[in-house]
């Protein structure tokens, strides 16, 4: 399903993953890669698709093309999601009265 006035087709599932950064942030690392691999799977079925779509009918170029294009969007998210979280929980702690940043880039007090 193509999303449409620029809603984020992993909203819910972003909110989740914050709260779960406040829980354990290697839990967040977990999750956003099982979801990253999980979107290249995707996007690797979508170009096989492509691949084969000019010789069977039933194929249809352009959702194709917008599946394709909506799963690269959402890998790049996910890797500046995963990125944040990485530097976030390896970074050495914040000193006393500092802020924290959470992976949908809201300041926390640490």
């Amino acid at each position: 399903m193509v999303h449409e006035h620029g809603d984020s087709p992993y909203g819910d599932e972003l909110r989740m993953l914050a709260a779960a950064l406040r829980r354990s942030g290697h839990s967040l690392l977990v999750e956003l890669e099982a979801l990253r691999l999980a979107t290249q799977g995707k996007a690797l079925l979508w170009r096989a698709l492509l691949a084969a779509s000019p010789q069977d009918a039933r194929l249809d170029w352009g959702p194709l093309e917008q599946l394709l294009h909506r799963a690269r969007q959402q890998s790049e998210t996910l890797d500046s999601l995963h990125d944040r979280a990485a530097a976030g929980l390896l970074s050495p702690a914040p000193s006393r009265g500092a802020t924290a940043v959470t992976a949908t880039g809201k300041e926390t007090p640490s």
